[in-house]
């Protein structure tokens, strides 16, 4: 099966899970048991998970109250959602 470009999903404000689990440095597992926990809302190509940035950015908010922690994040997140020049 091949891979998904994730470019239009990117452009439409989206991130690929694996993606956002690499930016806030936890497995892809506990991030994949929080959407289906439905913490964190997602939509999916196929097997591939992707995470509404502006979602993400309110979920880690709402999870760390050292806004310094939280920023971090916030920034690791919006940093790794970029269209990668190819």
């Amino acid at each position: 099966m091949p891979a998904v470009d994730s470019i239009e999903w990117r452009r439409r404000g989206y991130i690929p899970a694996g993606d956002a689990a690499r930016a806030l440095g936890m497995p892809p597992i506990s991030l994949h048991r929080k959407m289906d926990a439905e913490e964190i809302p997602f939509e999916r190509q196929g097997r591939y998970r992707f995470i509404p940035v502006r979602d993400l950015v309110r979920w880690v908010r709402d999870q760390y109250t050292d806004r310094q922690l939280a920023n971090k994040h916030v920034s690791a997140v919006r940093q790794a959602a970029r269209i990668k020049a190819g």
